[in-house]
């Protein structure tokens, strides 16, 4: 894996601790440890499923209220 690819993939796995705890880590064996968790790994495995746009949120473009 390049450099480039490398900064990439760390700075995803800290958005996805900061998109779960609601801030960044304090430390990186506080990341290390999230991610190796439950909650840690099942944020990886969603996170790496592509998603439908609209897809069972609806599409609000029609104008219509929910």
């Amino acid at each position: 894996m390049s450099e480039k690819e490398e900064k990439k993939k760390d700075q995803r796995l800290l958005d996805l601790f900061e998109g779960a705890k609601g801030r960044r880590p304090k430390t990186d064996q506080e990341l290390d440890e999230w991610l190796t968790s439950p909650e840690g790994k099942a944020a990886r495995h969603l996170k790496s499923r592509p998603f439908l746009a609209g897809a069972k949120r609806g599409d609000h473009n029609s104008g219509e209220r929910c």
